[in-house]
């Protein structure tokens, strides 16, 4: 989403329409999209997480066996 630091711009530009938030949830598609989105983050934390101390996926699910999965299951 756009922000614009100064009302006035908003105001004034007779081009800008509803933000792409509302044009996905017309199309039926916006909690689909914002699960993959998220999907996306999660994966790029893991392997940015992962890479740094040359952590190996197997690695990784013993250090998060017995961790309560704040964010719920993502599938």
């Amino acid at each position: 989403m756009i922000v614009f630091l100064d009302s006035n711009i908003a105001s004034n530009n007779h081009f800008m329409g509803s933000d792409f938030d509302d044009f996905l949830e017309e199309e039926g598609i916006l909690e689909e999209v914002k699960a993959a989105a998220m999907k996306k983050v999660i994966a790029s934390m893991i392997t940015q997480t992962m890479a740094e101390p040359h952590i190996t996926k197997v690695e990784m699910t013993r250090l998060n066996e017995h961790q309560p999965n704040p964010i719920g299951q993502v599938t």
